[in-house]
């Protein structure tokens, strides 16, 4: 493919623009989808090594994260995505994927991302001490 993480960013937000992206995430039964990680941290002295993207489904319906990543891989034109079933994700990783910096390319109701992030930030906070007790016994 020869592409960059940057390319395939830019190439996904073209197609979401065009409402494209809409389509494939319709297919998929995604509610929800994000770009975050390297490639929206804009350190411009560094190529990314993959595009990191995250994405929640429909209430009820089971993700076929391969095909997603098939379809994205192949809408991107860019082979080497990380891809993070927000459903399946830890409090951490979570709230990373949805934190500040994070671009929405797909948000199936308004105000979808909002909620998500105040729910993955307060899951994060709330388990912070139990995850904090673990490494301690984990040490001892």
């Amino acid at each position: 493919m020869g592409r960059t993480a940057r390319d395939g960013f830019q190439l996904l937000r073209q197609l979401a623009v065009a409402g494209d992206l809409a389509a494939l995430c319709d297919r998929n039964d995604v509610a929800l989808l994000v770009v975050h990680g390297s490639v929206v941290r804009n350190h411009l002295d560094t190529e990314p090594r993959d595009l990191d993207l995250a994405f929640l489904g429909r209430i009820g319906a089971r993700a076929d994260v391969v095909g997603l990543t098939n379809e994205l891989i192949d809408a991107g034109r860019y082979g080497r995505i990380d891809l993070m079933d927000l459903d399946q994700a830890g409090p951490v990783a979570r709230s990373r994927a949805l934190a500040p910096d994070a671009i929405v390319l797909h948000e199936e109701q308004s105000g979808l991302f909002a909620q998500e992030q105040i729910r993955a930030i307060t899951e994060e906070m709330e388990t912070r001490p139990l995850r904090r007790l673990d490494l301690k016994l984990m040490a001892a």
